[in-house]
Protein backbone atom coordinates (compact mmCIF):
# COMPACT_ATOMS: atom_id res chain seq x y z
CA UNK A 1 0.00 0.00 0.00
CA UNK A 2 1.47 3.22 -0.96
CA UNK A 3 0.73 6.41 1.32
CA UNK A 4 0.70 9.97 0.01
CA UNK A 5 0.63 13.14 1.84
CA UNK A 6 -0.98 16.10 0.51
CA UNK A 7 1.62 18.75 -0.02
CA UNK A 8 0.83 21.97 -1.24
CA UNK A 9 1.46 25.54 -0.44
CA UNK A 10 -2.34 26.05 0.53
CA UNK A 11 -4.53 23.60 2.55
CA UNK A 12 -7.61 25.16 0.66
CA UNK A 13 -8.57 21.80 -1.35
CA UNK A 14 -8.52 19.22 1.66
CA UNK A 15 -10.17 21.58 3.75
CA UNK A 16 -13.20 22.86 1.46
CA UNK A 17 -13.68 18.88 1.31
CA UNK A 18 -13.71 18.34 4.67
CA UNK A 19 -16.10 20.79 5.48
CA UNK A 20 -18.09 20.10 2.47
CA UNK A 21 -18.39 16.21 3.88
CA UNK A 22 -19.48 18.06 7.39
CA UNK A 23 -22.14 19.84 5.56
CA UNK A 24 -23.48 16.98 3.74
CA UNK A 25 -23.49 15.01 7.12
CA UNK A 26 -25.45 17.74 8.62
CA UNK A 27 -27.92 17.91 6.13
CA UNK A 28 -28.70 14.24 5.92
CA UNK A 29 -28.89 13.79 9.90
CA UNK A 30 -31.20 17.02 10.16
CA UNK A 31 -33.15 16.12 7.03
CA UNK A 32 -33.16 19.29 5.67
CA UNK A 33 -33.81 17.91 2.12
CA UNK A 34 -37.07 16.20 2.94
CA UNK A 35 -37.92 19.10 5.20
CA UNK A 36 -38.33 21.43 2.01
CA UNK A 37 -39.90 18.69 -0.14
CA UNK A 38 -42.69 18.42 2.66
CA UNK A 39 -42.88 21.99 2.66
CA UNK A 40 -41.93 23.60 -0.32
CA UNK A 41 -45.50 23.83 -1.78
CA UNK A 42 -47.45 25.82 0.95
CA UNK A 43 -43.99 28.08 0.39
CA UNK A 44 -44.79 28.03 -3.50
CA UNK A 45 -48.33 28.80 -3.18
CA UNK A 46 -48.14 31.43 -1.05
CA UNK A 47 -45.92 33.27 -2.94
CA UNK A 48 -47.47 32.98 -6.15
CA UNK A 49 -50.73 34.61 -4.60
CA UNK A 50 -48.25 37.58 -4.97
CA UNK A 51 -49.13 37.78 -8.66
CA UNK A 52 -52.08 39.78 -7.30
CA UNK A 53 -50.09 42.65 -6.68
CA UNK A 54 -49.51 45.27 -9.03
CA UNK A 55 -46.21 45.65 -8.54
CA UNK A 56 -45.29 41.69 -8.98
CA UNK A 57 -44.00 41.16 -12.69
CA UNK A 58 -43.40 37.38 -12.08
CA UNK A 59 -42.66 34.48 -9.40
CA UNK A 60 -40.09 31.81 -9.90
CA UNK A 61 -38.82 29.76 -8.09
CA UNK A 62 -38.26 25.92 -6.37
CA UNK A 63 -37.78 24.64 -3.17
CA UNK A 64 -37.89 27.04 -0.89
CA UNK A 65 -35.76 29.69 -3.45
CA UNK A 66 -37.46 31.89 -4.98
CA UNK A 67 -37.23 35.10 -6.82
CA UNK A 68 -40.25 37.35 -7.73
CA UNK A 69 -39.81 40.47 -10.21
CA UNK A 70 -40.76 43.62 -9.40
CA UNK A 71 -42.39 45.83 -11.82
CA UNK A 72 -43.64 49.14 -12.02
CA UNK A 73 -46.32 47.42 -14.81
CA UNK A 74 -47.05 44.09 -14.93
CA UNK A 75 -48.11 44.62 -19.05
CA UNK A 76 -45.57 46.70 -19.74
CA UNK A 77 -43.12 44.50 -17.46
CA UNK A 78 -41.22 48.44 -16.99
CA UNK A 79 -39.10 48.22 -13.96
CA UNK A 80 -37.95 49.83 -11.10
CA UNK A 81 -34.73 52.11 -11.41
CA UNK A 82 -32.67 54.18 -9.17
CA UNK A 83 -33.67 55.49 -5.85
CA UNK A 84 -37.06 54.14 -7.03
CA UNK A 85 -35.92 50.77 -7.05
CA UNK A 86 -33.91 51.22 -3.74
CA UNK A 87 -35.99 52.59 -1.72
CA UNK A 88 -38.31 49.91 -3.04
CA UNK A 89 -36.20 46.86 -2.51
CA UNK A 90 -34.12 48.08 0.75
CA UNK A 91 -35.92 50.83 2.21
CA UNK A 92 -39.17 48.47 2.09
CA UNK A 93 -39.12 45.04 0.60
CA UNK A 94 -36.17 43.73 2.55
CA UNK A 95 -36.87 44.66 5.69
CA UNK A 96 -40.57 43.58 5.67
CA UNK A 97 -39.80 40.33 4.68
CA UNK A 98 -37.34 40.13 7.22
CA UNK A 99 -40.05 40.98 9.53
CA UNK A 100 -42.49 38.27 8.29
CA UNK A 101 -39.79 35.34 8.64
CA UNK A 102 -38.29 35.35 5.09
CA UNK A 103 -34.76 36.38 4.04
CA UNK A 104 -34.85 39.12 0.88
CA UNK A 105 -31.72 39.45 -0.77
CA UNK A 106 -32.54 42.75 -3.11
CA UNK A 107 -30.38 42.23 -6.59
CA UNK A 108 -30.15 45.77 -8.58
CA UNK A 109 -27.38 44.26 -10.90
CA UNK A 110 -29.76 43.69 -13.53
CA UNK A 111 -33.84 44.36 -13.67
CA UNK A 112 -34.80 45.00 -9.62
CA UNK A 113 -35.28 41.30 -7.91
CA UNK A 114 -35.70 39.71 -4.88
CA UNK A 115 -34.54 36.26 -3.52
CA UNK A 116 -36.72 34.82 -0.78
CA UNK A 117 -35.74 32.07 1.77
CA UNK A 118 -37.05 31.05 4.71
CA UNK A 119 -35.05 32.06 7.99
Amino acid sequence: MTVRLCTASLVGPPVSCAVALASIKIIEDEKVLENVLANQDYFRDQLLDLKDLPIVGDVRGTGYFWGVELVKDQETKETWAGQDAERLLRGYVSPEMFRRGLICRSDDRGDPSCSWLLR
